[in-house]
């Protein structure tokens, strides 16, 4: 697939305030809800491995509206149902003329 991944995850109070680096669950967090975001990259810092993902909450948020998260170990959940589509679309769709006689 190329492109982004819709991903859901738990939200934990010490998210509320990220500002930046990577992500991981304070040992006394507690879970507030969940939330679905946009999974858009992935990279390593210091030896750990991240995903780099969209929040819709404001660029104003963590890191100008992303944040990084833990990758590979299931962090809050995020690994656990990620989703993305390609478009299906008619044989014909690709068809100039066709697209015209709409």
């Amino acid at each position: 697939v190329h492109g982004p991944f819709e991903v859901a995850f738990f939200v934990y109070s010490d998210f509320f305030q990220y500002t930046g680096g990577v992500y991981h669950i304070s040992p006394k967090a507690q879970m507030q809800g969940s939330h679905a975001v946009k999974l858009v990259g992935w990279g390593e810092e210091d030896g750990v491995a991240y995903w780099t993902v969209a929040n819709s909450w404001s660029p104003a948020w963590g890191e100008g509206g992303f944040f990084r998260i833990v990758r590979g170990v299931n962090e809050a959940g995020i690994e656990s149902t990620p989703a993305a589509g390609l478009p299906l679309l008619p044989s014909d769709a690709l068809d100039i003329d066709s697209m015209r006689s709409l």
